[in-house]
């Protein structure tokens, strides 16, 4: 929630030097995010693999989607509606965590009503079950590669290129 209004403050920029100390702002709200959130996706989830995978996934999804979708409203509106716009997103986001995440006291109910059910029957396990197919080349791990190797061509490219045609232009 914060990272949204941030955003919307730096839309709203009226010149330089508030803008310089407005973008700082977001990154550093965002920034926040990253201890309490694992934390919460690491506990709360009765599948906690399968919950820090999804974390996981989705957030390197919103590093690849976020920048093409600020460029694609950047050009066709203004940088500071690519600034709204990922703000309303981020806003979103913040609104289905805190609809849709049980707190702490129904995802204890559901582990206990799990350990209830295992003891029952200990062939009913609750936790996540290997993939059968348990190789380096099998499809959902050359995908996983071929997004690492994307994330560091467009990091390393920023990194090194983007200074470099910065100065020239």
């Amino acid at each position: 929630v914060g990272g949204a209004a941030l955003c919307a403050l730096v839309a709203a920029s009226p010149n330089l030097p508030f803008l310089a100390v407005a973008l700082a702002l977001p990154g550093a709200a965002i920034g926040l995010y990253h201890p309490p959130g694992t934390a919460m996706v690491a506990t709360l989830p009765v599948r906690r693999g399968r919950a820090l995978a999804r974390h996981g996934v989705a957030g390197n999804v919103g590093l690849g989607v976020a920048p093409a979708l600020a460029t694609v409203v950047a050009i066709a509106v203004d940088w500071r509606a690519a600034y709204l716009v990922l703000g309303a997103l981020a806003l979103f986001a913040a609104l289905a965590v805190w609809r849709l995440t049980p707190g702490r006291d129904e995802a204890e109910a559901e582990r206990r009503r799990l350990r209830a059910r295992e003891q029952a029957d200990p062939r009913r396990r609750a936790g996540s079950t290997p993939p059968r197919e348990r190789h380096w080349l099998m499809p959902s791990l050359l995908l996983v590669y071929f997004a690492a190797v994307g994330q560091g061509f467009v990091y390393r490219g920023a990194i090194t290129f983007l200074p470099a045609h910065l100065e020239e232009h």
